[in-house]
């Protein structure tokens, strides 16, 4: 490309782009095989965008969750992702990708924090991968913009999930972005089984107890390119609540025996607590 606008455009593209990487094989952040979800159906899910104005317009990073109306959960990968130059912001209410509607709500961010022992790049499982970002501006909390619940307790997650966010949906390299927010409904699966099958599309032996996974394992469904940092969530005892957080998968996306990571939320309520407590 010609010019510093279309370099720079290319850049955060990939930033926002490589959501999961594992060793040799790189990794992504998608939906892949979901449906479109209707307007305000998860009013929770966030989208983090990074732009430098009025240079580079604002361009989708990866995905994360309202937990308070001036906090926002997500990876640390996503955190990290976001470059130092220009801005971070968070639009929430949105339905469709490429536009707002009148329902939208965009805020800067003024804080970004990781956990401390989130190694990024060198941490080849992405153990400890949850990240919180601070808004410039309080939400305002209505029928499309809404906090979800923390677990209570730490507790292994098990049964059925609803993950959603704006990932590509393609299962090939090419990226292939929805229209819409996207969801589906997924399988969480044993660890010994997920291991079993990172152990054949990934050269990885073992996850951590912090972590879990989400099936199925026959290719239909998976987490990929722009969804690190989206919420997985489950109805209990009436209310909603985030058990993952998108971590990382093996691309391309949705392929046979690979199955979606995620970051057990439920180990870091009291981490999470004591952020927001401090800041």
């Amino acid at each position: 490309m010609a010019n510093v606008i279309d370099i720079l455009s290319i850049f955060l593209l990939i930033q926002g782009s490589r959501a999961f990487s594992v060793a040799s094989r790189v990794d992504s952040n998608f939906i892949t095989q979901g449906a479109d979800a209707f307007p305000g159906q998860y009013p929770y899910q966030v989208l983090i965008l990074h732009g430098v104005p009025p240079i580079v317009k604002d361009i989708p990073l990866c995905g994360g969750s309202i937990i308070n109306n001036q906090w926002i959960l997500t990876s640390g990968y996503c955190v990290t992702s976001i470059p130092k130059i220009g801005r971070a912001i968070v639009k929430v209410g949105k339905h469709e990708l490429r536009k707002d509607s009148e329902f939208v709500q965009t805020s800067e961010v003024l804080l970004r924090i990781i956990h401390k022992e989130y190694g990024g790049f060198f941490n080849s499982i992405k153990s400890h991968d949850i990240g919180l970002l601070k808004l410039k501006t309080r939400l305002r909390t209505n029928n499309r913009v809404h906090p979800v619940k923390l677990p209570k307790n730490k507790n292994d997650a098990k049964g059925i999930g609803i993950l959603s966010g704006w990932g590509s949906v393609s299962k090939k390299i090419i990226i292939n972005l929805p229209d819409v927010l996207q969801f589906a409904k997924i399988p969480i699966i044993k660890q010994s089984n997920c291991e079993d099958a990172l152990r054949v599309v990934a050269p990885i032996e073992s996850i951590s107890d912090i972590q879990f996974c989400s099936g199925p394992l026959d290719g239909r469904i998976s987490a990929c390119i722009g969804d690190s940092g989206d919420p997985l969530v489950q109805k209990i005892n009436g209310s909603t609540v985030q058990i993952g957080i998108a971590s990382w998968a093996p691309y391309p996306c949705g392929g046979t025996g690979s199955p979606t990571v995620y970051t057990l939320v439920s180990a870091f309520v009291d981490w999470i607590n004591e952020k927001i407590e401090e800041n």
